[in-house]
């Protein structure tokens, strides 16, 4: 009998420490995104990998189109697609929460832009795949705007993509417009400058970015603009009265937006309009 028990203990603190084991890789599994079980390493495929049937390895995330498992994030979406089937767009404002916040600042848009039924169309948080993602699924479907004006790529910085396949990401999104809207005149904005101070890292990144960008313009279609020094103060800084959390515009900010980027919309909308 106490042969017995012992075989009995020892073969219930075998199964209790595979057990262990087993539960501990499972949850190294869940926060590091990888299975390591078997002493191998897989990378889990994301939903749009999925999707366009692609390996991670084949493609930057920046470039795949995902939607963003966020709580509200789906049902923004879909109350910017039901806001689309009504039309009526004559101006398109497409982005990220810089572009969400211009219909908290309706009052300013309509400022400067009411003559052409201006909108905004954006969901805070999201980088350029999530943007792609979004046209892809329909979401613009019942806009013809004349010109669409779309500021993307901010957001992929901060979460340390390879800044030189952010453009990349840009360009899916604009080749998506470009088909789905072949009259549109598109000014594809050069992303915001951030940081106080002009030295800060962050700038040069931008600057790469932003040159990156301006190639993807043929100033028939596509136009790009940097408005970025309209933003800083003579000595390079970012004032916390242009953007308090110097991400994020303040209506003096989107003032000083609105008014650098209106010449070029006005002329865009006129020659949309005159056939040009």
């Amino acid at each position: 009998m106490r042969l017995l028990n012992m075989v009995l203990q020892t073969t219930m603190f075998v199964a209790f420490s595979l057990a262990a084991t087993a539960c501990s890789q499972l949850t190294a599994q869940d926060k590091s995104g990888t299975n390591q079980l078997d002493g191998k390493m897989q990378t889990k495929a994301t939903a749009g990998e999925r999707r366009e049937g692609m390996a991670a390895s084949t493609l930057p995330a920046s470039v795949v189109p995902v939607p963003r498992n966020v709580g509200g994030w789906l049902e923004r979406h879909e109350e910017n697609s039901k806001r689309a089937s009504d039309g009526g767009v004559g101006l398109l404002f497409l982005g990220d929460s810089i572009t969400e916040a211009m219909t908290y600042n309706r009052d300013l848009m309509d400022k400067y832009f009411s003559s052409y039924k201006p909108d905004a169309f954006g969901i805070s948080g999201d980088e350029t795949q999530h943007l792609l993602w979004r046209v892809r699924d329909g979401e613009l479907n019942g806009l013809s705007p004349q010109v669409i004006v779309m500021l993307i790529g901010t957001n992929n910085l901060s979460l340390s993509d390879e800044d030189d396949t952010i453009s990349s990401g840009v360009q899916r999104i604009l080749m998506e417009l470009e088909k789905r809207f072949p009259e549109s005149k598109i000014i594809l904005l050069g992303i915001l400058p951030r940081a106080h101070n002009a030295q800060n890292h962050v700038r040069e990144r931008i600057i790469f970015v932003n040159t990156n960008l301006k190639q993807l313009a043929d100033n028939k279609r596509v136009f790009y603009i940097d408005i970025g020094d309209k933003l800083l103060d003579s000595d390079g800084t970012l004032s916390t009265d242009t953007m308090p959390d110097f991400l994020h515009p303040s209506p003096a900010g989107y003032e000083k937006m609105f008014t650098a980027i209106k010449p070029l919309v006005d002329k865009l909308y006129s020659d949309s309009k005159n056939g040009k």
